[in-house]
């Protein structure tokens, strides 16, 4: 089984997916950092509605750009 499971970009270097190889079926949001060729990845599993996702995803994009 795949590790990122429902896949989908909202933009270049910003992703939300399922991970495939865990039984809880919880969202990540994965966030390239600016300048290094590294990966921020931050649990969304608290978040009920879809669309939450989008939002607190940039969110932590925007303070990953910061840093």
């Amino acid at each position: 089984m795949a590790f990122i499971a429902d896949k989908e970009e909202l933009k270049p270097g910003l992703i939300i997916f399922r991970r495939g190889d865990v039984a809880h079926s919880h969202f990540y949001c994965r966030i390239k950092l600016p300048k290094a060729d590294r990966y921020k990845t931050i649990a969304l599993a608290r978040i009920i509605h879809p669309v939450e996702f989008g939002a607190l995803s940039f969110k932590h994009l925007a303070s990953s750009e910061h840093t």
